[in-house]
């Protein structure tokens, strides 16, 4: 998936918009792609909600166009192009991170994207590759009446995404992609300090997949810079590993808090 000339648009380059006309310029320009949107801001996080039942119905004379019958990747590229565009071309760095939500409003189902808006940003100018964003952001389906008829997305919960909690589930994410049995949850608390414990608990005792969820918290933590932290907890079920911030982001960056639980 590559950015084209017609994407970008020469005169975007010269224009910034206030943070308040982003959800119009999202929308206007969703429109020319005839995929309907509601755009809202919540605290610092951009939410994107699009109906998608009559975008990917399948077309019932497969030699005409299909404008109106998109496959679900299609749509999610162009919507989350728009996003970045529209997101470069804006004069606010208040909004931290995106959500995107796919309705299937017959089904009451729903495919949505999450993720930081600098990756988005970066992707959108060639910063980063499409693999490298792949593992920036978080993809999920989930079951969801409420939105049975809802064009709108009035009873769609949006919420907004703090770094921490984003910094979490994508771990999780990003270790399920691969081990799709594994079970990881994890929980954030806010100390007096300003600073955060998260907690991961692992329902495993494999020395090789220990190893794994240590290191992919450790790469998912340094590439967001993310040093709030006192420390994270990894447990499984006889012991609890301590990974400290020195730990997270030390040169050396051996864990060196095993201890067992009593």
């Amino acid at each position: 998936m590559a950015l084209s000339a017609s994407i970008i648009g020469c005169g975007d380059f010269f224009k910034k918009w206030p943070k308040e006309e982003i959800p119009k310029h999202i929308k206007e320009i969703l429109s020319s792609y005839h995929i309907p949107a509601t755009v809202r801001i919540h605290g610092h996080t951009l939410w994107v909600y699009c109906p998608i039942t009559k975008l990917i119905s399948p077309a019932k004379d497969q030699r005409g166009p299909r404008r109106h019958n998109k496959q679900i990747v299609e749509i999610v590229n162009d919507v989350l192009f728009t996003i970045g565009r529209v997101l470069w071309n804006s004069h606010s760095e208040d909004i931290k991170f995106y959500g995107a939500v796919f309705a299937n409003t017959s089904l009451g189902l729903v495919l949505y994207v999450v993720g930081y808006t600098q990756d988005l940003r970066d992707l959108y100018l060639g910063k980063i590759s499409i693999d490298r964003f792949s593992q920036r952001r978080i993809i999920d389906r989930t079951v969801y009446p409420s939105i049975i008829g809802d064009e709108t997305g009035e009873n769609f919960h949006y919420f907004d995404i703090s770094m921490v909690k984003f910094l979490c589930q994508l771990v999780v994410y990003r270790l399920q992609q691969d081990h799709p049995d594994l079970y990881l949850n994890w929980a954030d608390k806010k100390t007096s300090t300003g600073n955060y414990i998260c907690t991961f608990l692992l329902n495993s005792e494999d020395p090789e997949t220990i190893s794994e969820v240590k290191r992919t918290i450790k790469e998912v933590f340094q590439t967001y810079d993310f040093k709030r932290i006192q420390y994270v907890s990894l447990q499984t079920p006889s012991r609890e590993i301590i990974l400290t911030p020195e730990d997270l982001f030390g040169k050396e960056g051996s864990p060196k808090g095993d201890k067992t639980k009593r």
